[in-house]
């Protein structure tokens, strides 16, 4: 099992509902959901630079339970439950940093940039 979060740019924020809604879309690989954005992929690589990736070889051990899930319009986050207090805060501050939403699935919480 996992601690999950979702990420992607949207520009008004989504009510506990509606990311919901996106999230299911998002990990049915379905496309044109939210909005492509480079704020996602600089995301993710300030995430990866930071916390390795379990696609690549990374000595540090890694918070991940999988390899992270990445579309021009999304990052999907599977991080261990050991890990999850120690990873989700920092998580949460890179995504206000580049402007994306976060959304936790177990919780249905919405972190939108703009409610800093």
């Amino acid at each position: 099992m996992s601690f999950d979060l979702s990420f992607w740019y949207e520009n008004t924020p989504s009510s506990p509902e509606q990311a919901m809604a996106i999230y299911y879309r998002l990990t049915d690989d379905e496309t044109g959901v939210v909005h492509a954005s480079p704020s996602v992929e600089a995301f993710f690589t300030e995430v990866i630079a930071i916390f390795g990736d379990l696609a690549e070889e990374n000595p540090d051990d890694p918070p991940w339970t999988s390899s992270l899930y990445r579309t021009p319009e999304c990052v999907i986050a599977n991080i261990s439950y050991t890990r999850c207090k120690e990873v989700a805060p920092e998580l949460l501050r890179l995504a206000h940093k580049h402007g994306l939403t976060m959304f936790d699935p177990q919780t249905s919480e919405v972190h939108h940039p703009s409610e800093r």
